[in-house]
């Protein structure tokens, strides 16, 4: 917290597909420049031909306040596949640079005191090398704050377009009654059982072949083992009456 505000850096992303590659960029270029904010990045892979789909990711800055419009504006005309916000809160590291800055300065002061009053040319030697750290020092954080103060008045959007052949078709989520609930869960119970279905047809199917091979195996087996027992009880019953006409 510096004094009585809290210093945030927002930002946002955004991941889309478009049948419009070159619209849908054309778009984000203009409304950027529209609203005051810039590109500090972007990059594009793909040709866009011979099936080679390009895909374009953008690091845009734009002024915090116009944040919402530059959303609402990229996202209309392309499919929006995810999105999100956040903000990074800089408040305590804004107080610390503030706080070495102060330091400095002060050290500072004291030094340029004594190098006024220093007849030791060693000293003064000394005490300019370290005005010279301090200087750098200084300069160094500012710099951070002068960021820092860019990163607060410009929210970041990270913006990813992917080229497609068709869009995805993306569902409005609501909020369903529960005789709305009971009914898609019996419908998606449905489809289940006609996927099951289905599949279990197509695998019945491709099993048909080995299915009527592995049936003529096992008729064979069987009709082989009736003709061994057939003749087994044939040979017994001859062998029985033979032994009834030598006792005769």
């Amino acid at each position: 917290r510096v004094g009585s505000f809290v210093i945030r850096v927002p930002a946002a992303s955004i991941s889309a597909e478009t049948i419009d590659f070159d619209g849908a960029v054309a778009t984000v270029k203009n409304k950027v420049s529209e609203l005051g904010g810039y590109l500090d990045q972007s990059d594009i892979r793909g040709t866009g031909k011979n099936k080679n789909l390009r895909v374009g990711s953008f690091v845009i800055r734009v002024p915090a306040a116009n944040m919402d419009t530059l959303i609402s504006s990229v996202s209309t005309g392309i499919t929006v596949l995810s999105s999100s916000e956040s903000t990074t809160d800089v408040t305590l590291q804004y107080s610390d640079i503030e706080s070495h800055i102060t330091a400095l300065r002060t050290e500072q002061a004291t030094l340029l005191e004594l190098l006024s009053n220093a007849e030791s040319l060693d000293n003064i030697i000394i005490l300019q090398q370290r005005l010279s750290e301090i200087s750098y020092e200084i300069e160094s954080y500012e710099s951070s704050l002068k960021v820092m103060a860019n990163q607060v008045a410009y929210s970041t959007l990270t913006l990813e377009i992917a080229e497609v052949i068709e869009e995805t078709e993306v569902k409005e989520a609501k909020k369903l009654t529960f005789g709305e609930e009971i009914a898609e869960s019996f419908n998606e119970s449905i489809e289940l059982l006609k996927d099951n279905s289905r599949t279990f047809l197509i695998v019945l199917v491709s099993a048909l072949p080995h299915i009527a091979i592995f049936a003529i195996v096992i008729l064979a087996i069987i009709f082989s083992i009736k003709g061994i027992v057939k003749a087994t009880i044939k040979r017994n019953n001859a062998k029985k009456a033979k032994k009834s006409e030598e006792k005769k």
